[in-house]
């Protein structure tokens, strides 16, 4: 009986010690795989209060860079006009997010299919059909990233807002001061080269003369606030001062 009492004792040692060693070696094991600190060093970067931000390598680089756009679109201020807009946008980026642009663009102005069905009935609109506008904005880039295209390729797109003012031209006006809004987004195409888009709600004080009333045409009726919503493609073409615009 003490024979076997030695023998179960022994057992019962040397089970313990095998689970002892089997659970040392499952805690070496996770301690290798948690480096905390080479997945900071390899994916994060560490400021100087322990700060951790990401690490981004971009494709695509604007920073120090100049840019010059070619403009057109469309523009809706009055129902009873149509408008198309063409222009030039000059501008250069200070940093990957912030940039400032000189815009100008001019305006073609027709009657809309609203006021051909108006004037078919033998009326008129006191419409206000804008001439041109001038301004400068502030670009700030807040969104950097890539989509793929169906699978087949990758494309690389900076999103932005912009805010500014100018002045527009009207066929009363000679300059009203105009401010500025907008959001948009660059679409990459080579380094250089880029499609640009931009929604750009625009608001100003025009002077409204009298077009329908035969007495009285051409008198002034008073002031009227225009909200102006314009629609801008551009083709943009971006180099450094240096002519290093392809890199």
């Amino acid at each position: 009986m003490q024979r076997f009492q030695r023998i179960a004792l022994v057992v019962m040692m040397c089970s313990a010690a095998y689970v002892q060693a089997e659970e040392s070696e499952k805690v070496g094991t996770d301690t290798e795989v948690l480096e905390v600190e080479k997945v900071k060093e390899k994916y994060w970067a560490q400021g100087e209060q322990s700060q951790l931000g990401v690490v981004q390598n971009r494709t695509y680089s604007k920073s120090g860079k100049l840019q010059l756009g070619l403009i057109g679109g469309r523009a809706s201020d009055d129902p009873f006009l149509s408008t198309l807009n063409y222009g030039l946008n000059v501008g250069y980026n200070f940093s990957e997010f912030w940039g400032a642009s000189l815009v100008g663009m001019k305006y073609s102005v027709s009657p809309s299919n609203a006021l051909k069905i108006l004037r078919s009935g033998g009326k008129e609109a006191n419409t206000v059909a804008p001439k041109n506008y001038i301004g400068g904005e502030a670009t700030g880039s807040f969104l950097y990233g890539k989509l793929s295209l169906m699978g087949a390729s990758i494309i690389y797109y900076d999103m932005h807002f912009t805010a500014g003012g100018g002045l527009t031209k009207t066929e009363n006006d000679a300059a009203a001061v105009t401010e500025s809004v907008g959001i948009g987004q660059r679409f990459y195409i080579t380094k250089a080269l880029s499609l640009r888009m931009d929604y750009r709600f625009q608001t100003f004080i025009a002077t409204e003369k009298e077009k329908e009333i035969t007495a009285r045409l051409g008198e002034v009726n008073g002031k009227l606030r225009h909200y102006n919503h314009v629609l801008a493609f551009e083709l943009g073409y971006m180099f450094d001062l240096g002519g290093g615009g392809s890199q």
